[in-house]
């Protein structure tokens, strides 16, 4: 059993290998948990900016155009009949990616897979997020907060959530029968981290 000697405050503290390889293991989790949390708050930053532009609806069409035109599709009916789908599919999309890193931030540290408890924590914050995103579009010229782009919101979500969910029930049923407990992190660990 090795020791280290720390001085502090002229006192000498004796510390074992397994004193310090908790402490390392928690400032592993301390720096993992703030990566996971920092992917939250950046998708939520996102959102947050992209619903506070007034004129959002020209620079989705500005990107819907662009985009037929790679495909040599771009005429004003086309861009006026998809204008609206687009612009709910960035909705289902952004949200979706929210609740990708809101499901990761919710599994760390969970010892067994209980994802149908992370879904529905994840799937929570998703609409109270979509809810306060809509109440803030009140304060912002040219824009109107919608019940129906909250549930909108919420669906993009809640589907991402279930395909996670799904990818980890079939990881746990690939594993060998003599594996007892299979850890979050390593069901989604190869999509994950």
């Amino acid at each position: 059993m090795r020791t280290e000697v720390h001085l502090e405050s002229g006192s000498i503290a004796l510390e074992s290998d397994n004193n310090l390889r908790s402490r390392r293991s928690s400032v592993l989790s301390i720096a993992t948990l703030v990566r996971r949390w920092l992917l939250v708050v950046l998708a939520c930053a996102a959102i947050f900016l992209l619903s506070r532009d007034s004129a959002s609806v020209q620079h989705s069409t500005r990107i819907l155009r662009w985009i037929l035109t790679l495909f040599q599709a771009d005429t004003p009916a086309r861009v006026a009949h998809l204008a609206g789908p687009f612009r709910k599919l960035a909705h289902i999309t952004v949200y979706a990616v929210l609740a990708f890193t809101t499901f990761r931030a919710f599994a760390l540290g969970q010892s067994q897979i209980s994802s149908w408890r992370i879904v529905w924590r994840a799937l929570a914050f998703c609409c109270f997020y979509a809810a306060t995103d809509e109440f803030h579009q009140r304060f912002i010229p040219n824009r109107v907060p919608s019940v129906w782009d909250v549930g909108i919101d919420t669906c993009g979500a809640f589907v991402m959530l279930l395909l996670i969910h799904f990818a980890v029930s079939r990881r746990s049923d690939s594993t060998p029968p003599a594996s007892d407990s299979l850890t979050l992190r390593s069901a989604l660990a190869p999509s994950i981290e």
